[in-house]
C-alpha cells in the first residue's frame, strides 16, 4: 500500500515538472495571406477574409497588426516566449492594401516600461473619503435651479 502511494506521488511529481505550452493571439495563415493583393485589396476585404486585427495604428496612416505568441512555462519559473509571429498590413489613404510584412521573434526588441504613477488630486485620501468629501461641494441652488427654469415660460 505504501509502495503504491509513493509511486503515485512520484508520478504526480514528475508530471508537474513537464512544461505547458500556450498560444495567444491570431495571425492569418499563408493561404489567407496569399489572397491579399497589394493595391487591390481593401480594408473591408481583409475584414471579411481574415478577421479583426489585434490592434490598429492610425498615427502614420492605417496599419493593422496581427500577433501570435507561443510561450513555454515550466513549474514556477517565468514563462519563456519561444515563438512570436507578427503580420503587419499597411493601407494607403484610400483604404487599399499598400504593404504586407511578416515579422518573427528575431525581429523584435525588448521594451522596458517605466513605472509612472499618476498622483491623485486629493493626495492620500481613500476612495470613500473622496466620495464623502464631495457631498459638501453641492449648494442648494444646484437642486432648486432646475425647478425654477420650468416656470420661466
Amino acid at each position: 500500500m505504501v509502495r503504491n502511494v509513493i509511486f503515485i506521488l512520484l508520478v504526480f511529481f514528475l508530471a508537474s515538472c513537464s512544461g505547458i505550452t500556450t498560444r495567444h493571439g491570431y495571425i492569418p495563415s499563408e493561404a489567407e495571406l496569399s489572397t491579399l493583393e497589394v493595391g487591390e485589396t481593401t480594408t473591408e476585404d481583409v475584414l471579411s477574409n481574415i478577421g479583426n486585427p489585434a490592434f490598429v495604428n492610425e498615427e502614420y496612416g492605417t496599419t493593422w497588426v496581427y500577433i501570435e505568441t507561443k510561450q513555454f512555462n515550466r513549474g514556477i519559473r517565468k514563462a519563456e516566449t519561444t515563438e512570436r509571429n507578427v503580420v503587419v498590413l499597411s493601407f494607403d489613404g484610400n483604404d487599399t492594401l499598400a504593404n504586407v510584412e511578416t515579422l518573427g521573434l528575431e525581429n523584435g526588441r525588448t521594451v522596458r516600461f517605466t513605472q509612472r504613477v499618476t498622483k491623485t488630486y486629493e493626495g492620500r485620501l481613500s476612495v470613500i473619503q473622496q466620495i464623502l468629501r464631495s457631498f459638501g461641494n453641492f449648494g442648494s441652488g444646484a437642486l432648486i435651479a432646475p425647478a425654477e427654469r420650468q416656470f420661466d415660460n
